[in-house]
């Protein structure tokens, strides 16, 4: 859920969830060798939980990190 228009500091008036999965398949080559890896990572954004709303929890794969959405931030 988010507001209309433009008003300044829209981030702060946003609130929901976000799920998502991460796939990707990585390939790594030493010499004339090459390895595919795989990622697989689950994804869960949450907007207005914390008490400053100006930061999102974002959890992947059970590590939660926030993100000012202010400023791209990131602390764990």
């Amino acid at each position: 859920m988010g507001p209309r228009g433009c008003p300044l500091n829209w981030h702060r008036a946003v609130s929901g969830t976000i799920d998502g999965t991460y796939h990707a398949v990585v390939t790594f080559q030493k010499g004339t060798t090459y390895k595919d890896s795989t990622i697989d990572k689950t994804i869960h954004i949450v907007f207005g939980k914390h008490s400053d709303p100006q930061l999102a929890e974002v959890d992947v794969n059970n590590t939660v990190y926030y993100v000012d959405l202010e400023t791209g931030d990131v602390t764990q």
